[in-house]
């Protein structure tokens, strides 16, 4: 699996998440790594969005292909929480 940067529009998205939550996105490393598709092509890519916030170390993926995946509102979640700004 190779790490990729998002999207542009995932990139937006990400970032609002922050904002709305008054947290620097820049605090983050947010990458997307895709499976390559089977030889025979037919299987669905399976994506996976990694968050590490930097100054905690604390990191989490989300599932980020597939039907009903919406990384973007488990990480706004995780934000909610305190998940990376909590020590455990």
């Amino acid at each position: 699996m190779g790490a990729i940067p998002l999207s542009e529009d995932e990139q937006d998205d990400f970032e609002a998440a922050c904002d709305k939550r008054h947290v620097d996105s820049k605090t983050f490393s947010a990458l997307a790594e895709e499976e390559p598709m089977t030889p025979a092509g037919v299987s669905a890519i399976k994506r996976r969005v990694r968050v590490v916030h930097i100054p905690s170390g604390r990191a989490r993926a989300y599932e980020a292909g597939g039907p009903g995946s919406n990384w973007i509102a488990d990480f706004a979640r995780d934000l909610d929480t305190g998940f990376f700004t909590t020590k455990s």
